[in-house]
């Protein structure tokens, strides 16, 4: 297991975000290689994680030759300890494809937290609606540039 950590702040008008990838787990797998990341974003909203999320997957895939990658964002205020962290810890599980593996149907997809960051963990998860996203979905929101997400947090 590698880990890595990376901190990266970024201005955009009046927003500014933080995003650090704080573990990553070589999964690789029946000659496939595959990751899966955790990374921590000072982002609120949905939208903003979600694009913020995206470009860590699509960052890492091209820099590692990735078939596969899992990222899973959390919230800064929720630590660092990977054994308390899991899909329903995470404000966004972003799924990334490029090698079009069997792990998923598709190129991406994403299960996000309806309400962003917004709340407090309850018995260790975040309470909340969460919705799957496409990847047409996901496309858009990278494509808006929304202030605060970082280009470089990989």
């Amino acid at each position: 297991m590698a880990f890595a950590i990376v901190s990266v702040s970024v201005s955009a008008g009046a927003a500014s975000a933080e995003c650090r990838v704080w573990a990553v787990e070589d999964t690789s797998a029946g000659g496939q290689r595959r990751e899966r990341v955790f990374a921590s974003s000072d982002l609120q909203g949905r939208d903003e994680l979600v694009a913020e999320a995206a470009g860590i997957a699509r960052r890492r895939a091209a820099a590692r030759g990735l078939d596969f990658i899992d990222v899973f964002l959390t919230r800064p205020q929720d630590g660092t300890n990977r054994a308390d962290h899991s899909q329903m810890t995470s404000t966004v599980q972003m799924r990334y494809n490029p090698g079009r593996t069997p792990v998923i149907d598709g190129r991406m997809q994403a299960q996000v937290r309806d309400a962003g960051a917004a709340g407090a963990l309850s018995y260790g998860m975040l309470d909340g609606p969460r919705s799957t996203l496409p990847e047409a979905e996901i496309r858009r929101l990278e494509g808006l540039g929304l202030p605060g997400v970082s280009t470089s947090c990989r």
